[in-house]
């Protein structure tokens, strides 16, 4: 089932390159919470400067015609949970889930999904999942166009 924040889409490549360059732990960070002012150890970040999913993400800057897509790997521990929130900054996301297996939940349910533009201004949230493995999403933030252009674009570039 699709909610009307998450449109479903195809990776580009290979998901076992992604896997396999994700889990290189190297550089990975706790998520700094800059609305809190603390660091958030189980919730991973790792910004990509190159690699396999920069390249993607140059990809989609030119498909899309949208400047402004940053890369990132997050890991999500299997016992941390993602609470409610809406991104600040980011306008949607293509999200690409690469390991675990939690549901993102919104306010009217729990919807599983692979791969998908998320509209990250809808309130989500991910709930832990100790019964999964952590959570590893490659993540590329929107900056400059809404859920809705950016759906509409990926639509007519299929």
């Amino acid at each position: 089932m699709e909610h009307k924040a998450l449109h479903h889409i195809e990776l580009p490549v290979d998901e076992n390159l992604l896997i396999q360059e994700s889990k290189s732990y190297k550089d990975y960070e706790p998520y700094y919470d800059t609305k809190n002012e603390c660091y958030l150890d189980d919730w991973l970040q790792k910004h990509v400067k190159a690699g396999i999913a920069y390249d993607i993400c140059e990809m989609y800057k030119i498909r899309l015609g949208i400047s402004d897509i940053r890369p990132r790997y997050y890991i999500q521990k299997n016992t941390f949970t993602l609470p409610w929130h809406k991104d600040r900054g980011t306008q949607c996301s293509l999200n690409f889930v690469l390991g675990g297996s939690a549901p993102i939940s919104f306010r009217d349910g729990n919807y599983h999904y692979k791969y998908a533009i998320l509209n990250t201004q809808e309130e989500h949230a991910v709930f832990h999942n100790k019964e999964s493995e952590n959570r590893i999403l490659l993540k590329l933030s929107v900056f400059d166009c809404s859920f809705e252009e950016t759906v509409k674009r990926y639509e007519s570039t299929k």
